[in-house]
């Protein structure tokens, strides 16, 4: 779901290892770049975050936000150019291909091989589609029934599921957690107000119900 953490995980990945990490809004890309961004502007994203160092740019994380928004099979960006053609886009540069950069990136080529992509979305009713055909109980994670057919069905192509193997699903924040991240870690927002505050000689304090 939206506001899990999906974007910061990936912050925190990239921190780690020290390579570049960009967001990729698909629902903005088109197959042909007609009237949208061409997925080849990926390695231009890639090379600009990485400040201009094609070698730093080739290990970078791509998270393509927003998937869920093109693999629901029928929605349309205008004219012609859908959800599917920008799947079968994607399988060139997700599979590790050379792709041409533009007059403004040396008109070279870049590599893909080596950088990781990360598909991400809300998905929104994909829960309640697999819990209707496999009869999830209550008490059950309906995650342990999510497989390439539960996706398939949703609207991502075969060949792009054969492209990431892995899945992970995020459940929702409930009220302990939020609370948990707002008093205690370091990034609080909560903390922010009090140093600021403080600066001022002035004592901030906040109470769990508030």
């Amino acid at each position: 779901p939206s506001g899990s953490g999906k974007t910061y995980s990936l912050e925190k990945l990239s921190e780690m290892v020290n390579v570049p990490l960009i967001t990729e809004d698909l629902t903005k890309f088109t197959s042909s770049g007609y009237i949208g961004r061409k997925i080849e502007e990926i390695g231009e994203d890639l090379i600009t975050k990485a400040n201009g160092n094609h070698y730093l740019a080739r290990f970078g994380i791509v998270f393509m936000d927003e998937f869920d928004k093109i693999a629901s099979s029928g929605i349309s960006f205008g004219k012609d150019v859908n959800g599917l053609e920008v799947q079968n886009g994607l399988l060139k540069v997700v599979e590790g291909s050379d792709i041409q950069l533009s007059k403004k990136y040396g008109n070279c080529f870049f590599s893909t091989k080596y950088n990781l992509f990360i598909a991400g979305g809300a998905f929104e009713n994909l829960k309640e589609q697999v819990e209707k055909k496999n009869e999830v109980k209550e008490k059950e994670h309906w995650s342990k029934y999510l497989t390439n057919e539960s996706l398939r069905e949703y609207g991502v192509e075969r060949q792009v599921l054969g492209r990431f193997p892995i899945k992970v699903v995020y459940d929702e924040l409930g009220e302990d957690a939020l609370m948990q991240i707002m008093n205690e870690s370091k990034q609080s927002p909560l903390k922010c107000y009090i140093d600021e505050f403080y600066a001022w000689n002035i004592k901030l304090k906040f109470e769990d119900n508030a």
